[in-house]
């Protein structure tokens, strides 16, 4: 996947904002395909309903992400610190 920005959380979040609307976009061809009434498929409020709705996982999604994995990725930069400052220990105790 390209990078947008600078910060993987950035570029998740256009990521998982863009797949929503594209969804959004076309879940009503979808049920035209599944036999839900092309008149009610083809309304403008039903379909600024679905991209909204698209918009809305987009969003739920980015939440669940800085939730979920932006802990655990300090978790796991705040561990490695850990090692890397007990390796400076170690190289300095072995080299005086």
């Amino acid at each position: 996947m390209a990078t947008i920005t600078k910060k993987v959380f950035n570029d998740l979040a256009l990521w998982m904002i863009g797949f929503g609307l594209l969804v959004g976009i076309l879940f009503p061809f979808f049920l035209i395909l599944v036999g839900v009434s092309h008149d009610i498929t083809s309304a403008l409020w039903f379909r600024l309903a679905c991209i909204i709705a698209g918009l809305m996982v987009g969003l739920v999604n980015i939440i669940l992400a800085k939730n979920v994995v932006e802990k655990r990725v300090r978790n796991l930069a705040s561990h490695m610190s850990e090692i890397e400052n007990h390796l400076h220990e170690i190289s300095g105790k072995m080299n005086p």
